[in-house]
C-alpha cells in the first residue's frame, strides 16, 4: 500500500472536482448514484495516479476516460 504525501493528496483532489464537475450529472439521480459516481471517479483517478501520471489535468482525462469506458461496457452487461 502506498502512503501519499499531503501534495498528492492535494493533486489527486484537484483532478477529482474538476472531472467531478463534468460527470456530476450523469449520477445526480439519487444520492445512491452520486455516492456510485463518486466512488468510480475516486477509483479512476486513483488509477491514473497509480500509472504515473502527475499532474490534475492528465490524471482528470484519463479518469474521464475511464468512466466513459465503464459506461459504455456497462451498456452491453446483463
Amino acid at each position: 500500500m502506498q502512503v501519499l504525501t499531503p501534495d498528492e493528496l492535494s493533486v489527486l483532489r484537484v483532478a477529482f472536482d474538476a472531472a467531478w464537475d463534468e460527470v456530476a450529472l450523469d449520477y445526480d439521480a439519487s444520492p445512491t448514484t452520486t455516492e456510485v459516481g463518486r466512488t468510480r471517479l475516486a477509483s479512476a483517478v486513483l488509477l491514473a495516479f497509480r500509472r504515473g501520471m502527475i499532474e490534475p489535468g492528465s490524471i482528470k482525462a484519463a479518469a474521464l476516460r475511464r468512466m466513459a469506458k465503464w459506461r459504455h461496457e456497462s451498456r452491453f452487461a446483463l
